[in-house]
């Protein structure tokens, strides 16, 4: 992230989404979001899909469904990104072992900031963490990231607190912000030096 804003957010904060179903994108501006997609994608790329922030506060943070293609087409063309209005929504966490924090480097092939360091975990939030009543399980989203990016086993996790909201201005993205604490006990020396 380069140029952020930082909003605090409740521990008990509400994450939900408005409708399980993805925004469609305007007519007139379908052929420019499948150009730019068809000709600015990278290897491994796929269009799923990402969570938007239509309002938030304090206690509560609203979202609709929205295709990665179209957020993406706003990511390649600023003037694009006003007129479709998608603010991705993603999770991040500073991992805490042992008054130390874990560190990583983003890979190469994302969208924004590649091979640049970042706290870990980070990712964006999965349609797997959405429950029944639309609301978000960040408490899953930030144990299953952690998981798959560090193979920190979840019973190694002792807490997660959410902290803040943050945005991303030169991303155009938010990303909800916890802190994940681990035992005392965990198995981490091959991931801290």
């Amino acid at each position: 992230m380069k140029t952020i804003f930082q909003f605090p957010l409740a521990s008990d904060i509400s994450v939900r989404l408005l409708g399980k179903e993805v925004r469609k994108i305007p007519a007139r501006y379908r052929d420019e979001v499948e150009s730019i997609w068809e000709k600015e994608k990278k290897e491994g790329f796929f269009d799923g899909t990402v969570l938007s922030i239509v309002r938030y506060g304090p206690a509560e943070i609203v979202c609709e469904l929205v295709s990665y293609k179209a957020f993406y087409a706003g990511v390649t063309n600023k003037k694009l990104r006003k007129i479709l209005n998608i603010f991705p929504l993603g999770i991040s966490g500073r991992t805490f072992y042992k008054n130390k924090i874990l560190i990583g480097t983003r890979g190469s092939n994302v969208s924004l900031y590649p091979n640049e360091k970042e706290c870990v975990p980070s990712g964006s939030i999965d349609r797997l963490f959405i429950r029944k009543d639309k609301t978000i399980d960040l408490t899953c989203g930030i144990i299953t990231e952690l998981c798959e990016e560090s193979g920190i086993d979840a019973d190694y996790i002792d807490k997660v607190i959410p902290r803040s909201l943050y945005w991303d201005r030169e991303g155009a993205v938010f990303d909800i912000h916890l802190d994940v604490l681990l035992k005392d006990e965990t198995p981490v020396e091959h991931l801290v030096s």
